[in-house]
């Protein structure tokens, strides 16, 4: 009991100190063309703090530094690996002079996993044939030559409206005849490497196989649509470089053709807007030359929503009470998923490091897995089934290190709430008592009353005493007038005495 206890209170303060400074998130690898750019998302608990970053890679023995202290969340680590050997790869946050655990994610060789994108493709008709010059893609490190010993360009092409033929070469130009003259012919191209992987196809491109003509027509008419997109390209003939060429573009739905742009110099351009994602057009584009036209050269195009190739999805993982990941779907240029297809199901393949592959299928865009392995670390690729018939791209690989619970328990948020409100409270009262006290010491230094003026005069008067004052003063003379005071008695009348000589009678 008392072992168990301890190993628990060790395993605590152990996730307390690793935690610290989160790791990175969503580790994941992008390689196309034989380049390896290693991909994370900065840890959610220290936004807008100053994260920096340290990435290493491991071949045989130990692991080596490619960058320490960098401040993007990604790294291209091409020059650094061979295309031909096993990686660990791995990253870590740096915070405050104090560093996170690394956070790993396994490479196979780049040669194997890598996407190969597509070759381009022009076509030049010359009096009845067709060139056809294939270019391979550029990759980072070499060549095609140089990472896969069989070659296989493998043409499809069709006349319009009629059925696609195929053609297994090992040059890139290639004269293909028997064709029929003035007919639009199309084709798309892709490449066979050691008969085990395949390139991205090619846009497919269309050119009118003519006999001759005074006013070249655009060469290589595509189409590329991406996310519901619609761009029509050409290249300009060939006969004419250096001259000042105008395009003209239209589109057919069911009627007549409508005029998109006319006199352009761009050899492109984006009938998004234009076009609905549900119907069928033929688009068509013209040379414009010295106040001449050449001949349409015209693709037919098929409904938006069938054709067009559709993004991967973005990946977020989060490791947490509730392990899971959420989906974004990709951006379309016209709505959403939901406007264009009936059934959403998101494919998920997911695996812990060593073990097998595992796969979910749900049809929400957020998802939680259960009964995954504590401190292991799980992968993750995504890819949208759309109507059952059609695929997104796929996402990266996306990894997160699977870790215990970091919620925090409700007692907690309750206590610190509380000290919050506590030390507020205290805040708030000795702010209110120091405005209060500053403000009476004001009042009673600079009173708000003012005195009379005179008695202003008499404080800034000088003191003088009295004695002196009396003594330093001449004797005021003073106004007086004389007068006298008489005294007198009258004299009462002589009847009056007479009768106050009788004796009185009792």
């Amino acid at each position: 009991m008392i072992s168990t206890l301890i190993l628990a209170i060790v395993f605590c303060l152990g996730s307390v100190f690793t935690d610290e400074v989160p790791t990175p998130r969503n580790l994941r690898i992008k390689t196309e063309n034989i380049g390896l750019i290693l991909e994370w998302d900065p840890p959610e608990t220290t936004s807008g703090k100053d994260l920096k970053y340290t990435a290493e890679y491991k071949s045989w023995d130990s692991f080596k530094r490619v960058c320490v202290n960098i401040s993007s969340p990604s790294y291209d680590l091409t020059d650094d690996v061979s295309p031909y050997g096993n990686y660990i790869l791995r990253v870590r946050t740096e915070l405050d002079g104090k560093s996170s655990a690394w956070t790993e994610i396994n490479c196979e060789p780049l040669e194997t996993i890598t996407v190969i994108g597509p070759p381009s493709v022009k076509l030049q008709s010359r009096k009845g044939k067709m060139e056809v010059d294939i270019t391979d893609p550029v990759l980072r490190k070499g060549s095609l030559k140089d990472h896969y010993t069989k070659i296989i360009y493998h043409i499809h092409y069709w006349a319009k409206g009629e059925m696609e033929q195929e053609k297994m070469v090992d040059q890139s130009r290639v004269m293909l005849t028997n064709l029929l003259l003035e007919t639009l012919y199309c084709m798309r191209v892709e490449i066979n490497l050691d008969y085990k992987k395949k390139s991205l196809p090619s846009n497919i491109t269309c050119e009118m196989n003519t006999a001759s003509d005074e006013v070249p027509t655009p060469r290589n008419l595509r189409i590329k649509t991406e996310n519901i997109g619609l761009i029509l390209e050409w290249d300009p003939p060939e006969t004419t470089s250096g001259k000042d060429l105008k395009y003209t573009a239209e589109y057919k739905s069911w009627d007549s053709f409508k005029r998109v742009c006319v006199n352009i110099s761009s050899p492109s351009y984006d009938l998004t807007d234009d076009v609905s994602p549900y119907g069928n057009y033929i688009l068509r584009v013209r040379t414009e030359l010295d106040g001449k036209s050449s001949a349409w050269t015209e693709i037919n195009c098929e409904p938006l929503e069938t054709i067009t190739v559709i993004g991967p999805p973005s990946v977020k993982l989060q490791s947490g009470k509730e392990n899971g990941g959420r989906h974004h779907r990709p951006v379309l240029r016209k709505g959403s998923l939901k406007d264009h297809y009936t059934k959403i199901i998101y494919h998920i393949h997911y695996w812990a490091k060593g073990e097998m592959e595992q796969e979910k299928m749900v049809d929400q865009s957020r998802v939680m897995l259960t009964n995954l392995l504590l401190e292991t670390l799980y992968c993750m690729r995504v890819e949208i089934n759309l109507d059952y018939k059609k695929k997104s791209l796929p996402s990266n690989i996306t990894c997160e290190m699977n870790t215990a619970s970091d919620e925090v328990e409700m007692w907690l948020i309750l206590v610190v709430l509380l000290v919050s409100f506590l030390v507020t409270l205290i805040s708030v009262l000795l702010i209110t008592m120091a405005v209060w006290g500053g403000y009476r010491g004001i009042r009673y230094l600079r009173p708000k009353g003012k005195l009379p003026e005179h008695f202003k005069q008499y404080l800034l008067e000088r003191p003088t005493s009295s004695i002196l004052a009396m003594q330093n003063n001449t004797p005021l003379k003073e106004p007086y007038h004389e007068f006298s005071i008489i005294t007198f008695q009258d004299v009462p009348p002589k009847s009056m005495q007479k009768e106050s000589s009788k004796p009185s009678q009792s």
